[in-house]
C-alpha cells in the first residue's frame, strides 16, 4: 500500500464498519425491523452510555488509582496501566484510532486491552469487530514500532456485574485478526476507489 496524506486517514473503527458483511448488515437491519426505529435508537444510545461510564471509571482509576466499579477495580489489581486513550495512526496504512489501553502484567508483557460494558454475556460469535478492532490497532502499532504487544484482552462490563467478561488473544490470534484487518482496509480501500 502506497503512504497515505493525512486527508486520507480513515479509523479502524470506520473500516470495520464499512466493511462490514452483507450477512451482519442485514442481521442488524432485521434487528432494527423488529424492535422499531425508537426502541432501537435508545438501546444504542444505552450502549453507547455505558462504554463513556467505562471510559470514565477507567480515567477515574489511572488519576486517582481507585473507582466505584468494583469489575473494573477488580479486574486491574494485576495489572498496570502503560497507556489510556492512546492516538495511533499509520501514515503507510492510512489508518488511525484511539486504544483503550495498554496494560502491563507482573511479568513486563503488554497486554492491548479493549474495555466494552454490555447489558448481557456476550458470545463470541457475535463481538467479531472487537477481535478485528484489535487486530487494526495491533497493525497500527507493530507498523509504527511503538510497542510490542504479547496478548489482547477484550474485557466487557455487564451491568452490576462483580467480574467481567473476558476474552483473551495470544501473539498468534492477534496476527491473525491483524492481517483480517489488514484484508478489510484493502477492501475498504477498493470500495472507495469505485465511488
Amino acid at each position: 500500500m502506497k503512504k497515505n496524506s493525512f486527508e486520507d486517514m480513515v479509523s479502524v473503527t470506520k473500516v470495520i464498519a464499512e466493511t462490514k458483511p452483507f450477512k451482519d448488515r442485514e442481521a442488524l437491519e432485521i434487528w432494527r425491523s423488529r424492535v422499531g426505529e425508537e426502541e432501537a435508537e435508545k438501546i444504542s444510545k444505552e450502549a453507547i452510555e455505558r462504554g463513556r461510564k467505562i471510559d470514565a471509571d477507567f480515567k477515574e482509576l489511572h488519576i486517582t488509582g481507585k473507582c466505584k466499579n468494583t469489575a473494573l477495580s477488580n479486574f486491574m489489581i494485576d495489572y498496570r496501566i502503560k497507556a489510556r486513550e492512546l492516538a495511533v495512526k499509520s501514515g503507510e496504512l492510512g489508518i488511525n484510532g484511539r486504544l483503550d489501553a495498554v496494560l502491563e502484567d507482573s511479568l513486563g508483557s503488554y497486554i492491548l486491552t479493549d474495555l466494552k460494558g454490555a447489558s448481557r454475556l456476550k458470545k463470541r460469535e457475535h463481538i467479531e469487530d472487537y477481535f478485528l478492532q484489535i487486530g487494526g490497532y495491533n497493525l497500527i502499532l507493530a507498523i509504527e514500532n511503538i510497542i510490542k504487544i504479547h496478548s489482547a484482552k477484550i474485557v466487557i462490563f455487564i451491568g452490576e456485574q462483580k467480574t467481567p467478561q473476558v476474552f483473551r488473544l495470544n501473539t498468534k490470534q492477534i496476527e491473525g485478526y491483524s492481517i483480517k484487518f489488514y484484508n478489510r482496509l484493502k477492501q475498504y480501500r477498493e470500495s472507495q476507489l469505485n465511488k
